[in-house]
């Protein structure tokens, strides 16, 4: 956030790997539970609560402004990844999705489908759409999770 800053702020921050820009930064939900977990046991050697809040601050007002920009495809999944990983094992969305991804590499695997892998092309048909339908739903959840992440940023 700091080179941002430095930077003018009239345009979103090149990526370091490919110079693509970058529209999106993910907050780090684990290092802002660790700091508020040791901040309440009287240690300073992490950011205060309101170091945290500030950070907050600056990632909802980079997300606002960049997120809407036009993404290609590639950096809209490197995002995506971004933000699965960055999930909370816990979460409920974390679990869906893994859940979701299991259940379809166990019914593409098993030979027991709604149409039989036996009848050649036009038995992995199904196999095919279970695998789109699955990556549309999960793709789905990030993006619905990106714009709760924004919408929830900027009301702290």
């Amino acid at each position: 956030m700091s080179y941002w800053r430095s930077s003018g702020q009239d345009a979103p921050v090149k990526c370091p790997l490919d110079r693509t820009p970058v529209s999106y930064i993910v907050p780090n939900f684990a290092l802002r539970d660790q700091c508020n977990h040791v901040n309440r046991h009287a240690s300073n050697a992490v950011p205060s609560a309101a170091d945290v809040a500030n950070l907050d601050a600056q990632l909802t007002a980079y997300n606002q402004r960049f997120s809407n920009m036009p993404r290609g495809i590639g950096q809209e999944l490197r995002e995506d990844i971004a933000i699965y990983r960055n999930l909370p094992v816990s979460s409920v969305q974390k679990w869906l999705i893994n859940g979701l991804v299991i259940f379809t590499l166990l019914y593409v695997i098993f030979p027991i489908d709604l149409i039989p892998d036996i009848l050649g092309i036009t038995g992995y048909i199904d196999d095919a759409f279970a695998i789109i339908g699955i990556a549309i739903i999960v793709l789905a959840m990030l993006n619905s999770l990106r714009s709760s992440m924004i919408r929830n940023a900027g009301q702290h």
